[in-house]
């Protein structure tokens, strides 16, 4: 973040602060995580009762959020792959079109 703004803030995820430097930009996002990660906590442990610590609720979250992850770069990579054989198809298809004539 060298040569820009940033913020010093404190972002609490169960019930532990955790200081970082952001970017103005950043603030909305980082707060609006913050929240949502603090919401999911609660729902979990509403689901699991006492039978979890934190860190075992946190733990599920990573997984969960990795796991979307992992879909949005599978999805993304299938994408590129498919322009990428099209663009291969379309050469193909020029390539043996000139070749018939």
């Amino acid at each position: 973040m060298a040569g820009k703004e940033t913020l010093n803030i404190q972002v609490v995820i169960a019930n532990r602060p955790y200081f970082l430097s952001v970017t103005p930009e950043e603030l909305p996002v980082i707060r609006e995580l913050e929240q949502q990660l603090a919401k999911e906590l609660t729902n979990l442990q509403a689901q699991y009762g006492n039978k979890l610590i934190n860190q075992d609720i946190l733990a599920m979250l990573l997984l969960t959020y990795a796991k979307k992850l992992h879909d949005v770069h599978s999805t993304n990579e299938a994408k590129g792959l498919g322009k990428l054989i099209g663009r291969i198809d379309r050469h193909l298809t020029k390539v043996l079109s000139k070749t018939r004539k």
